[in-house]
């Protein structure tokens, strides 16, 4: 008969935190890289660009002050009679480190440029002008989150089938 107490020991915290926040990673990367891989395959209707502008936030990095920047882009399209308004540019869209790669998306998207808008059928809310390919970040975040469920599989099995014998020196 196995103690509960011998295995709940042997356990640690060590591998539940990799169980638990692996789960985590390789669920939240996975949802991500299904939305932007999904979003490739919506249908399209016209849309406009309604402003853009330039956005930057303060941010501490190694030891300094400085600024990331952000091209805000709102733009507007109709799915079936309903209006929708957005901002959301691309799933992959985020700050950046140089004004004048968030200035170039600016100058590429000036208020009432007419653009294409892809749009979730089931949930129209949820749109982008740029469809784009899954970043590598998030594929090696869903393989590193998959690695570490299955590195605190094995140490939980481990710990669970080892044999008292196995703790003397």
């Amino acid at each position: 008969m196995i103690d509960k107490k011998m295995v709940i020991s042997r356990l640690g915290l060590i591998r539940i935190i990799f169980i638990v926040g692996g789960l985590l990673l390789a669920a939240f990367s996975f949802q991500r890289v299904s939305l932007i891989q999904s979003s490739r395959l919506w249908p399209t209707v016209d849309g406009k660009i309604l402003s853009s502008a330039l956005e930057e936030r303060p941010v501490f990095l190694k030891g300094t002050f400085g600024k990331e920047y952000f091209a805000r882009v709102w733009f507007v399209y109709q799915v079936e009679g309903k209006k929708y308004i957005s901002c959301n540019l691309s799933f992959t869209q985020g700050f950046m480190r140089k004004p004048e790669a968030a200035e170039g998306i600016v100058q590429r998207y000036p208020a009432g440029k007419d653009v294409s808008v892809y749009y979730d059928p089931v949930n129209p809310e949820q749109a982008v002008v740029e469809s784009s390919h899954v970043p590598l970040l998030d594929c090696a975040l869903m393989g590193f989150g998959l690695f570490a469920v299955f590195t605190g599989v094995v140490a939980f099995f481990g710990a669970l089938f080892r044999s008292p014998e196995d703790d003397t020196v």
